[in-house]
């Protein structure tokens, strides 16, 4: 594994954005980020990446927005070309952005975060999220939860996120 960033500013990247995940709703928060965390570490066994920039893309990557991303590795003292690698998975981690993606860091956020959506503990997190924050009819919740898992699945990127969301989506 290559470490662009040290961990020195992984750490002050962790403090600056567990606050944001805390204010997250139940479907969105720390859990999610640990879960998203946990799913990375294993994907990035099998594959050669700069684990450091997997890292701080997960930690971003719920923020959704690039400009945003950028004003806290800024902050944390990380250069602009290991936050430009940042930022490219933040930007990616999305379905309707995910045929952008170009680096193999990119694609395992992305998969890192999409694999949750799949099975039934996914469909059925996505279906909660749908109801109980985004205030959606149950029908809606529920065909909404569906084509996210649907979607999800589609677009995995990695060989690794393709078998542990076949694993969860035949359940």
């Amino acid at each position: 594994f290559k470490n662009m960033i040290n961990q020195t500013k992984i750490s002050l990247l962790k403090k600056k954005i567990i606050g944001f995940y805390a204010r997250q709703d139940m479907f969105h928060g720390v859990h999610h980020l640990r879960r998203t965390m946990l799913l990375a570490n294993k994907i990035m066994r099998k594959g050669e990446c700069d684990r450091s920039i997997v890292i701080a893309g997960v930690l971003l990557h719920q923020l959704h927005d690039s400009k945003k991303a950028s004003v806290i590795l800024s902050e944390v003292g990380i250069s602009k070309k290991d936050a430009a690698a940042v930022i490219h998975c933040v930007a990616c981690c999305h379905p309707m952005h995910i045929s952008k993606v170009k680096t193999i860091e990119a694609k395992i956020v992305y998969d890192a975060d999409k694999v949750q959506c799949c099975g039934w503990r996914g469909k059925l997190r996505e279906f909660a999220c749908n109801f109980f924050v985004r205030k959606k009819s149950l029908l809606a919740s529920w065909q909404g939860a569906v084509q996210v898992e649907n979607d999800s699945f589609a677009h995995l990127q990695t060989a690794e996120g393709k078998m542990y969301g076949a694993k969860l989506w035949r359940w």
